[in-house]
């Protein structure tokens, strides 16, 4: 028997506005009560997680330096001629963390760019300590940036998303960025990056689905495969990332995308 899937789709803003506004239908609130810690959320709590997420998380912008210089070695290979200005098709993120103006990349190839749509768990167990999380979220953010150096047009999808043992499932589709935009390093740093994306947004979305369905979720459910779970909600994604466990650097964030490519990121392993 198919398993029964309760799903939803929002954008990034969108899915705060829903989370600030939707009556919480379940007894449990653990979005809220459950005490910060570094370990747990990176000490944010649950108003500081909805602050990072509406106004970026800047401390976390220098998480992404650790994994720049993989990315950069993507463009040598790429064949595209790479030039610097204000503006541009995509962003140099070492040259906008330093504040350079001329952080944007020109490239030479005026055709419509490829698009690659990556699809990112953001959903963990509870025993996976903040830091992976933010490793494999730096390893992301690498990886889109030595993609649109090359030439494609990245679409990034975040899955919220929790199994039960009652063989059903809740998948929730966040878009963070659509193919074509750029991105908004501030803001992604938290979606991407920071634990509260899963242990505070996600579990407070849970909280305000309907009461009946809560029996099957206490403790919030557990971490789903969510490669099967993509396919049997008949989502495809170019690349489809593993749910997080221990991710030790952010280079292993990056091998992590690179494994999961289907050969598009190879030249920067």
């Amino acid at each position: 028997m198919a398993r029964k899937i309760t799903q939803a789709s929002y954008g990034y803003d969108e899915l705060l506005d829903y989370i600030e506004t939707a009556p919480r239908n379940w007894e449990q609130d653990s979005s809220v009560s459950n005490t910060a810690s570094e370990s747990w959320d990176l000490g944010a709590g649950y108003e500081g997680a909805l602050k990072l997420a509406r106004f970026g998380w800047s401390a976390g912008r220098e998480q992404l330096l650790d994994a720049t210089g993989a990315a950069n070695k993507s463009w040598s290979n790429c064949g595209v001629e790479l030039v610097h200005d204000v503006v541009g098709a995509a962003p140099d993120v070492g040259a906008y963390l330093t504040g350079d103006p001329y952080n944007m990349l020109n490239l030479d190839d005026e055709a419509p760019a490829p698009v690659v749509s990556i699809a990112v768990p953001v959903a963990m167990s509870c025993n996976v300590n903040a830091r992976s999380f933010v490793n494999a979220g730096a390893g992301i953010l690498s990886a889109c940036q030595a993609l649109e150096a090359a030439g494609y047009s990245v679409e990034i999808r975040a899955y919220m998303g929790a199994v039960s043992r009652q063989k059903s499932a809740l998948l929730n589709e966040v878009t963070i960025k659509r193919a074509g935009g750029i991105i908004d390093y501030d803001a992604v740093a938290f979606a991407l990056t920071h634990p509260a994306m899963c242990r505070r947004l996600q579990f407070a979305w849970c909280e305000s689905l309907p009461d009946d369905i809560e029996p099957d979720y206490y403790g919030y459910g557990q971490a789903p495969n969510f490669e099967k779970l993509l396919d049997e909600a008949n989502i495809s994604a170019d690349i489809i990332l593993p749910t997080v466990e221990h991710v030790a650097t952010p280079a292993d964030g990056l091998r992590r995308v690179v494994e999961a490519s289907n050969g598009l990121l190879d030249d920067i392993a």
